[in-house]
């Protein structure tokens, strides 16, 4: 069998060993390819199917997270003149004189790409808005990937819902409430 060539015009014919050189040496690429391509589909389904990837990510930042805060409160302290409450899915920052007249309500989500924070990380900032007259509360919300952001959603509705019931308690304003939130957590206040 003899093939013509453009290139090889001089010779006029391709011999068949060249051509299924050819061949073979395109096949094996394609092979060579497909099987990266393998590699790489089921590295990918391992790490971002199962999630550890992104657990990986999550957990550095969580870690970062951490060691800011650390920083911070060794740096920091709240002002005197508010009082700081603790609770489990919040804390309330209270100034002083709070009994006197309703006051206004901030409810403060944190940040963290969603992936990191906590309800105490944004402390100080509460305790700025305390100052200045609002009871702030400073809401905790779970974190992905641990969690769907649907949940996470759902989680800030409840606890939303939760303090409402405890405006009162504090002299607070359901009249006047606003939502602020860093970073992830202005991003989970447009919902």
């Amino acid at each position: 069998i003899q093939i013509c060539s453009e290139k090889k015009k001089e010779t006029g014919v391709i011999s068949l060993s060249t051509t299924k050189k050819r061949f073979y040496h395109r096949l094996w690429f394609k092979l060579l390819l497909a099987a990266v391509l393998l590699i790489l589909t089921a590295l990918s389904q391992l790490f971002l199917q199962n999630g550890l990837l992104f657990q990986m990510l999550a957990n550095n930042e969580r870690e970062n997270y951490a060691q800011l805060q650390e920083e911070l409160d060794a740096t920091h302290t709240l002002p005197s003149d508010v009082t700081e409450i603790v609770e489990e899915e919040y804390n309330v920052y209270l100034p002083d004189g709070y009994a006197d007249t309703p006051l206004p309500i901030v409810l403060n989500l944190h940040g963290g790409g969603l992936i990191s924070g906590n309800k105490d990380f944004n402390r100080y900032f509460c305790a700025q808005f305390a100052q200045k007259g609002y009871i702030v509360y400073s809401l905790e919300y779970p974190l992905l990937p641990e969690v769907k952001i649907y949940e996470e959603l759902q989680t800030i509705s409840d606890e939303i819902h939760l303090v409402a019931d405890t405006f009162a308690d504090y002299h607070g304003d359901p009249n006047r409430v606003y939502l602020t939130g860093d970073s992830a957590g202005g991003l989970l206040c447009l919902y």
